[in-house]
């Protein structure tokens, strides 16, 4: 594994880690983030595993922008 492959890792984790500071740092404030936090993460809050179609349309969006 390369020096590129460890930050890719890395970054594939970096969100999921800083929503979870977010959550635990700023839990009142949350609720007031939680609209624009969704915008960008439309993922945001839902088990992708209960939802195909969304899991798979991000699923689509991602695999365009990774190439």
């Amino acid at each position: 594994m390369g020096k590129t492959d460890v930050i890719l890792i890395g970054a594939s984790t970096a969100i999921f880690v800083m929503l979870d500071v977010l959550e635990r740092c700023f839990p009142d404030q949350m609720k007031l983030w939680q609209g624009k936090i969704k915008q960008m993460i439309p993922s945001y809050g839902i088990q992708l595993a209960d939802d195909p179609i969304l899991a798979d349309k991000i699923q689509t969006e991602t695999a365009k922008h990774s190439n």
